[in-house]
């Protein structure tokens, strides 16, 4: 679910090219015709019944996400149609390439809502490869700094926006104790963010406890009672 939120390029491409493949099929002989509407809903109903169940839970800021999915497989797979359409001859500017302006006029309002939403899901995705850069150089800056105290584990980091700006949460399992300056020490060395907010670490340690093989047990083997 939370996949279909983010939107990427990508996603236009494959719905550019679900949207061809499936008016092929259409226009082709011996396909199946519900295979065309299987694809067609794979497309839709997924995005569409993730905004329902966002909206539902009042999740507004993600289901708007996954309603720009659903918006631009529905664009793209018209778009990709009326070409291949109109290539194959269902149309009388077929032959006439002089007059194609004609088929662009009919397909402006979908061609620049194509360009529009190209740029959007392109801005996302740019912002989309900058938050994984920066988490990615997160992990690796704590993994390292973490690795210098004995018996220590980076065990999870998780990443949040606030109002603040961008919390940073890491567990670590830990026989030794981080004291205040050891959090500033590795909140300073944290790279900023991509959006330009405040970076703020928060570290939460679970204590092991480490038991090695002592003298007692390897001489209680020989123990006993002699005759």
């Amino acid at each position: 679910m939370l996949a279909r939120t983010r939107p990427r390029s990508f996603d236009l491409a494959i719905a550019l090219a679900g949207g061809v493949a499936a008016t092929i099929a259409t226009i082709s002989r011996g396909v199946n015709l519900s295979l065309v509407g299987v694809a067609i809903a794979t497309a839709l109903v997924p995005p569409l019944s993730t905004c329902s169940m966002l909206l539902a839970r009042g999740d507004f800021h993600l289901a708007r996400g996954a309603f720009l999915l659903a918006f631009t497989n529905m664009v793209a797979i018209q778009f990709g149609s009326s070409v291949v359409f109109w290539v194959a001859g269902f149309s009388n500017t077929t032959r006439l390439w002089a007059a194609g302006y004609r088929a662009l006029v009919r397909n402006s309002i979908s061609i620049a809502l194509l360009i529009s939403l190209a740029i959007l899901l392109g801005v996302s995705t740019h912002r989309g490869v900058q938050n994984l850069l920066f988490e990615t150089e997160v992990r690796e800056i704590l993994q390292t700094n973490v690795d210098r105290y004995p018996g220590a584990n980076l065990s999870e980091v998780r990443f949040e926006r606030t109002s603040k700006g961008t919390l940073v949460s890491a567990v670590v399992r830990s026989p030794s104790h981080f004291s205040a300056t050891d959090v500033a020490v590795l909140e300073r060395e944290l790279p900023s963010s991509p959006d330009g907010t405040a970076v703020s670490l928060l570290l939460r340690r679970v204590g092991v406890e480490e038991t090695h093989i002592g003298p007692v047990f390897e001489n209680a083997g020989n123990s006993g009672v002699r005759d």
